[in-house]
This record gives C-alpha cells, sequence and structure tokens, in this order.
C-alpha cells in the first residue's frame, strides 16, 4: 500500500533554475535572477548584454556602458507564485503499507534564495486499503498543511541539489482519515531537482523516491537525517499510535517565474 506525494511542488520546486557559466560560490545553491545593472556615472556597470545574463558584454561595451545593462545576482525576481501537478503519488508506512493517490496540484512561492514558503498541495484519488482518504469535505482528496522548503546540495561534489519540505507552522504537514482510519504525517521530505540545474528556466521538475517506507534522500549534505513519519489511529478513536518511518514516491513538475537555480 502506498500514500501521496507529500510535496509535489516546491516544489520546486518550482520556477527553478541555474546559470551554468558562473563559478561556484559559497552561498551555492541558491536561486538567481538576472537584474538591471545600476549606473555610475551615466554608464552601465553589468556584465551582460541580454536579460538572462547569457550574453557577456565585450570590454568595449563595459566601456561605452550603454547595452551592458545586466548583471546575475542571488534574487526571486518578483517573487511572483509557482503551481504544479503530478500523477500518481505514493507514501509509504514502513511495516504497515500505505495511501495511494491517482493526483496532486501544488501551489507556494520562494520566500528567499534558498527557501520557499505558503506551499500547499491537494491529493485527489487517495485510497486506503479500499477507503477514500479526506479530509476536505471531498472523499478522495486530502490537503497538506502549509509547507516550507530549503534548498540543499545532496552532493556538492556532483552538483546534486534537494528540496527539503516540512510543516511551515506546526507539526503536522498533513492530518486526515481513510473511513475511521486516522492518520497524522510530520518530519520533512526531500525531493532531488532533476531538471533546471544552471539554466534560465520557469520550469523545474522534483523526484521523492522510497523503498518499503525508506526515503532514499534523507538528509542534504552536512545536515541530520530528515525523513516522514506516521501516526495512525483506528476504529474511530483519537488515539494515535508510535510514529512509524515513511517514505514518498512521486515525481512533480511545477512552473512560476523565470529563474536560474544555481549550483
Amino acid at each position: 500500500m502506498k500514500l501521496f506525494r507529500i510535496l509535489g511542488a516546491f516544489l520546486v520546486v518550482v520556477a527553478l533554475a541555474a546559470m551554468g557559466a558562473a563559478g561556484a560560490s559559497a552561498a551555492e545553491p541558491a536561486l538567481y535572477e538576472c537584474a538591471k545593472a545600476p549606473k555610475v556615472e551615466g554608464k552601465y556597470t553589468g556584465k551582460y548584454t541580454d536579460k538572462k545574463c547569457s550574453k557577456e558584454a565585450s570590454p568595449a561595451e563595459k566601456e561605452a556602458g550603454k547595452t551592458n545593462k545586466y548583471e546575475l545576482q542571488e534574487g526571486i525576481g518578483k517573487g511572483k507564485a509557482f503551481k504544479g501537478k503530478g500523477s500518481g503519488a505514493n507514501l509509504e508506512v514502513v511495516t504497515v503499507g500505505g495511501v495511494a493517490c491517482t493526483s496532486s496540484g501544488d501551489s507556494g512561492k520562494f520566500t528567499g534564495p534558498k527557501s520557499a514558503g505558503d506551499v500547499v498541495v491537494v491529493f485527489k484519488g487517495c485510497e486506503l486499503s479500499g477507503h477514500k482518504c479526506e479530509n476536505t469535505g471531498k472523499a478522495g482528496e486530502v490537503k497538506t498543511n502549509p509547507l516550507k522548503g530549503e534548498i540543499g546540495y545532496i552532493s556538492k561534489a556532483t552538483h546534486e541539489v534537494g528540496v527539503d519540505l516540512s510543516a511551515e507552522t506546526g507539526l503536522y504537514e498533513a492530518q486526515f482519515h481513510c473511513g475511521e482510519i486516522g492518520m497524522r504525517v510530520s518530519g520533512s521530505v526531500i525531493g532531488v531537482v532533476t531538471s533546471a540545474i544552471n539554466v534560465f528556466t520557469k520550469e523545474a521538475t522534483l523526484s521523492f523516491t522510497e523503498s518499503a517506507g525508506h526515503q532514499h534522500v534523507q538528509n542534504l549534505e552536512g545536515q541530520p537525517k530528515d525523513t516522514l513519519v506516521s501516526e495512525l489511529s483506528s476504529g474511530g478513536e483519537l488515539e494515535f499510535g508510535s510514529a512509524l518511518e515513511s517514505g514518498e514516491a512521486t515525481e512533480v513538475t511545477n512552473k512560476g517565474e523565470e529563474l536560474e537555480l544555481k549550483a
């Protein structure tokens, strides 16, 4: 049995992207914007001549100060919201099984070059052992609490980037019931950014993978283990059992503002 994509989105997880030609810095991975460069004594001071910061100005253009209007810098542009969709989502609970959902949709916004907030995912077609799951009043529909995301390296050596998602406030990513079985999910889940690295784009994809309830990516580099856990109650009782390790398997593609995830 399986559970839903507790976070199809950041996701990212997503209007992410990053510029390939620039060198790495201590702040990476992070989102970058191509911003208007300031003027000094009537001349632009930027390094690039185009709005995607892909065409570097020549020495002569920099000297003239007329076309080198843009500079690459950490930022989230105008801070527009992103939205995403995914098909199929599973959350497997160790020794128990889980819930399977047929689709999901999400929305959220970047709150900084390395963070996202107000991320909400709505899962549809969710079932546990033939029982419809819900917390919105609609059968099969499960809505998460607002989530936050942190961008970080899974492996700096290979430039593999992940997004760590957890509850924005409180303990639980989601609380719902499937018939008389109650479930609540806490902790966090890490998705791998599988596209949109080092290139300007409006679209990015996050992939979450697990095996028998164990998340494949369990921490960002240099940080402690950070995974999902689920608690269950039964028979309509409000008393929940012990927290059980859980893993999410899903893939989600998000669209938003054109940015660069530099890694």
